[in-house]
């Protein structure tokens, strides 16, 4: 199974590889310790080499790909100690950033959550091929970034949070949400807190 490259007016040729290639990995199409061969990613997506690369590095910084001197890159192995380990990690540094989050957020921040929840709530979880919908996974990641973001404005926000690849099935992730969102400011403290402890091993 493979996907066209998308053509979108703002997304360059490396975010529009990049977006295709993390799809392909979190849905399966390309399986542990597989090899990526840069010439025929090169004649897939018709672009070039440092295009290819660009996108490969990216996805390696993100814990997705493998990169080995000489001799490129490869899909990374996960074993069930490594997902316990990347889902812990996960859990204490978001929950100390909302934690922050909570107590800086002003009222931009607020509404930020309640857009970026918006959308994900109304964007269907999968396409008709069963498969993870591209769309779903950037407002999910869109989402916990909305939530955090009142913690790292000293940082502007610089920072991507996404969906780790260790993460559980997206209709568990929507059912987590669902079920712990405050529904409205007053409640953001402790349901946000509560959502944060019970929420990235689910999503």
């Amino acid at each position: 199974m493979s996907y066209a490259i998308r053509v979108t007016p703002h997304a360059t040729r490396t975010e529009q590889v990049y977006e295709v290639i993390r799809s392909e990995l979190l849905n399966g199409v390309l399986h542990p310790g597989q090899k990526l061969k840069m010439v025929e990613l090169t004649e897939r997506f018709g672009v070039s080499q440092s295009v290819i690369r660009e996108a490969l590095t990216r996805l390696t910084e993100q814990g997705l790909l493998i990169a080995t001197p000489q001799r490129g890159f490869r899909v990374r192995d996960l074993s069930i100690e490594d997902i316990a380990e990347l889902t812990e990690t996960r859990i204490q540094i978001e929950s100390l950033a909302l934690r922050l989050a909570v107590e800086r957020g002003d009222l931009q921040w607020e509404t930020g959550i309640l857009a970026a929840h918006h959308r994900l709530e109304r964007t269907p979880v999968t396409r008709d091929d069963g498969t993870v919908s591209e769309d779903w996974s950037s407002h999910h990641r869109d989402f916990h970034q909305a939530l955090l973001t009142g913690a790292l404005k000293p940082l502007n926000a610089k920072l991507e949070f996404q969906r780790s690849p260790a993460g559980g099935s997206p209709p568990a992730s929507r059912a987590r949400t669902s079920a712990t969102w405050p529904g409205n400011t007053g409640g953001f403290p402790n349901s946000l807190s509560l959502a944060m402890r019970i929420g990235p091993s689910r999503c």
